[in-house]
């Protein structure tokens, strides 16, 4: 039994650090003890590439907000 509850306390621990809401959690416990494992490879992915994809937005702003103290700093001079 603790065996079994390490594990899929992990795994819960893993998800909430991924950035998983509770909803998703639910699915993927579910997915899991179904071993439905190509299934919750897929939804996992899917939450991967929005995270992705969350981090190039922020790279672009970031790129912008650089570009502009740049060139403040340069008209400052």
């Amino acid at each position: 039994m603790p065996d079994y509850y390490d594990q899929n306390s992990c795994f819960i621990e893993n998800l909430l650090d991924a950035g998983c809401d509770h909803e998703m959690i639910e699915k993927c416990k579910l997915l899991k003890k179904a071993q439905q494992i190509d299934s919750l490879i897929y939804v996992l992915s899917k939450h991967r590439n929005k995270l992705l994809d969350k981090l190039h937005q922020y790279h672009r702003q970031i790129d912008s907000l650089d570009y502009l103290l740049c060139k403040l700093k340069k008209d400052i001079e």
